[in-house]
C-alpha cells in the first residue's frame, strides 16, 4: 500500500465529514490527501481531474441517492477503492453495493469508532490485490502492455461511455509489415525484441488516457479516447513514421521496420465487431497499397486522408 493515499470524500453532511477527517488526521499507518465534495456531480468531475486511490461516498446525496452512486463512481474511477457510507446497517444492501464494485460499507453510527481506519486499510489492501490480479490477467507478458482481453474490455468501456454520454473514440489496428519474414530471417529473439520496441514506442507516443495493446502476433491496437477519425489518423501517421525512422537500426543492422495501420471511428449503431471490421478493412487496403502506410475508414470509403470535422 502506498504511503500517501489520495482520498475523495463525497459527503454533504458537515458533521460526518469532520468525524471522517478526524480519523484520518490521527492515522499513523499512512498519510492521506483528502478532497471533499458534496454532490455526485462534483465527485465525477473531480475524478476527471485527479486519480484517487479511495472514494468514500454517502449513499444519500442531494443529486443522487442509493446504489446508483456506486455504479456511476465505478464507471468514472474504475481503479479506485470505493467504500459506501450508509445510514442503516443493511446487510443485503451492502452485498449489492459490493456486487456493483464497492469494497466495504461504513455505517454512520460507527463513524466515531476507531474501526473506521481498519475498514479503510483492509478495503485498500483488497482492492490492490484485485487490481494486481486483473493486471496480470490482462497484460501481455512479452511487451508489458495490454493484451487482447484488456483491449476488448477497454472497447466495451468506451462504447458504454459513447452510448451514455456521446463521447467519441477512434481506434487503430497496426500490423508489423512482413513480421513472419523477419522472424524467419533474424530469428525469434529479434522478433521478440521488435515486439517490445514497437509496444514501447506506441505506448510512449499516445496520451495517458489512450490505450495500447498487443492483440495477437505482430498486431497492436490503439484506442484514442475522445478523438475523431482525422486526429487518430494524424497521430497514427506520425507514430508509424517515427518507428520506421528510428527503430529498425536499434534492433538489427539492415533491418527495415515498418507498420501498416487501419483506423475507424465509432458511429451510430456500432458494436465492437463492426468498428473492428472497418479498421481491419482499412488495414487490408493499407497492406494492398504497398504497406508502410495508414488508411482510415470513414464508414463509406477508405483513404489515406480524411477531412477534419467542422465544429460549430
Amino acid at each position: 500500500m502506498s504511503d500517501l493515499i489520495r482520498l475523495l470524500l463525497v459527503e454533504d453532511d458537515d458533521s460526518a465529514a469532520r468525524m471522517m477527517a478526524s480519523h484520518l488526521d490521527g492515522c499513523s499507518e499512512f498519510s492521506v490527501s483528502l478532497d471533499r465534495v458534496s454532490t455526485l456531480g462534483d465527485a465525477i468531475a473531480a475524478t476527471h481531474d485527479h486519480s484517487y486511490d479511495l472514494v468514500i461516498v454517502d449513499l444519500e446525496l442531494p443529486d443522487c441517492s442509493g446504489l446508483a452512486n456506486v455504479t456511476r463512481l465505478k464507471e468514472a474511477a474504475p481503479s479506485a477503492t470505493i467504500i459506501v457510507l450508509t445510514t442503516e446497517c443493511d446487510e443485503e444492501g451492502t452485498l449489492e453495493a459490493i456486487r456493483l464494485g464497492a469494497q466495504e460499507r461504513i455505517c454512520r453510527r460507527d463513524l466515531q469508532s476507531p474501526q473506521v481506519l481498519s475498514v479503510i486499510r483492509h478495503s485498500l489492501a483488497r482492492q490492490q490485490h484485485l487490481l494486481t490480479a486483473q493486471s496480470q490477467a490482462m497484460t501481455d507478458a512479452l511487451t508489458g502492455i495490454g493484451n487482447r482481453r484488456a483491449f476488448e474490455r477497454e472497447l466495451e468501456r468506451r462504447f458504454n461511455e459513447h452510448h451514455r454520454h456521446g463521447v467519441p473514440f477512434s481506434l487503430t489496428i497496426f500490423d508489423i509489415d512482413h513480421f513472419k519474414k523477419i522472424n524467419d530471417r533474424w530469428g525469434h529473439d529479434i522478433g521478440d525484441k521488435i515486439l517490445r520496441i514497437v509496444g514501447e514506442n506506441l505506448y510512449g507516443e499516445v496520451r495517458a488516457t489512450d490505450m495500447v495493446a498487443r492483440i495477437g502476433g505482430g498486431i497492436f491496437g490503439v484506442i484514442f479516447v475522445a478523438t475523431h477519425l482525422a486526429e487518430a489518423l494524424q497521430v497514427s501517421h506520425r507514430v508509424r513514421g517515427k518507428i520506421r525512422e528510428t527503430c529498425g537500426a536499434r534492433i538489427q543492422d539492415e533491418l527495415q521496420l515498418t507498420l501498416s495501420g487501419g483506423i475507424a471511428e465509432v458511429a451510430a449503431g456500432d458494436d465492437i465487431r463492426s468498428i473492428l471490421n472497418r479498421a481491419d478493412e482499412a488495414l487490408y487496403v493499407a497492406k494492398q497499397s504497398g504497406r508502410n502506410c495508414c488508411m482510415a475508414h470513414d464508414g463509406l470509403n477508405v483513404s489515406e486522408q480524411v477531412a477534419v470535422p467542422c465544429l460549430s
